[in-house]
């Protein structure tokens, strides 16, 4: 896999700003490889197509495509 081709790749993926932090980071590091962060991963590395809002830490409010149990959650959370 090269990167332009992660890039192509993660253009259709859930991106967070924190994994524009960590390309940037990857970057700034460059040829070097930043060690991985549990919140986010640089977008020269693919991006997984079934990344869900809380693997890439996105709180369900903001989440686009929320999974029914978020919205139980948020019921929960609302009483």
């Amino acid at each position: 896999p090269t990167i332009d081709g992660a890039l192509r790749r993660n253009q259709l993926r859930r991106v967070t700003p924190f994994d524009l932090h960590a390309t940037m980071r990857h970057l700034a590091a460059w040829p070097a490889m930043p060690s991985p962060s549990v919140e986010a991963s640089s977008l020269f590395i693919d991006l997984t197509d079934e990344r869900s809002c809380e693997a890439a830490r996105i709180p369900a409010e903001w989440c686009l495509e929320p999974p029914a149990s978020c919205f139980r959650e948020s019921a929960h959370a609302a009483r």
